[in-house]
């Protein structure tokens, strides 16, 4: 019966381990990865050509390194936005920014961003957390 139990036990620590490298192999186990590893959802989602793809990640490379230079500075941050919005119309055609835009939206939407509760007009710093 020892044996019986020892053999099962084994058994199954053979198929999770079996089954944890073969979801590895697949990809689909390596988390979200902020665009990194297998390449931007956006990009794929927005199905743009080899040309596109490399000017939409330096863009989106540049547009962030100059968002965190600027800080908090919020005019500064507005300035950057419009240049990448500008930008972006440059690289993408009518259907793209269309697409992105509804992409944007949707992001905003899950992780609960702009026009979410306590998210504008406040008063003092912090995400609505200063209620008078």
């Amino acid at each position: 019966m020892k044996q019986t139990r020892i053999t099962f036990i084994l058994i199954l620590a053979g198929l999770f381990a079996f089954s944890s490298a073969l979801f590895a192999a697949d990809g689909k186990g390596k988390g979200k990865g902020k665009g990194k590893g297998k390449g931007n959802p956006i990009v794929a989602k927005l199905g743009l050509d080899d040309d596109q793809k490399k000017q939409f990640m330096a863009l989106q490379k540049e547009t962030a390194a100059k968002r965190k230079e600027a800080g908090k500075d919020r005019e500064a941050q507005k300035k950057i936005m419009q240049a990448h919005q500008a930008k972006l119309k440059e690289i993408l055609n009518e259907d793209q920014i269309k697409k992105y835009r509804e992409l944007q939206a949707e992001m905003r939407k899950n992780r609960g961003g702009k026009g979410g509760k306590g998210s504008k007009g406040g008063k003092g710093k912090g995400k609505g957390k200063n209620k008078e």
